[in-house]
């Protein structure tokens, strides 16, 4: 299954890329680039940020809403 078809993730999907550099904020929407890294916080973390590369690195943030509601 790829992750934007995945159902606890397909609302936030895509994600907003962004980079922050000295001269400012620059950001990024679509499916681009390579993904490279996947950062939990712990494993019942509802934010998951992916790094791609697009010339250079992005963040983006997906919000995994379902498990907003479990954790109450």
């Amino acid at each position: 299954m790829k992750l934007r078809d995945h159902p606890l993730i397909s609302p936030s999907w895509p994600p907003v890329w962004s980079q922050t550099t000295d001269r400012g904020t620059r950001t990024l929407t679509g499916e681009i680039g390579t993904l490279k890294y996947v950062l939990f916080f712990n494993a019942l973390s509802v934010e998951i940020l992916l790094v791609i590369e697009y010339g250079t690195h992005f963040v983006g943030r997906l919000i995994v809403e379902s498990l907003l509601s479990a954790k109450e």
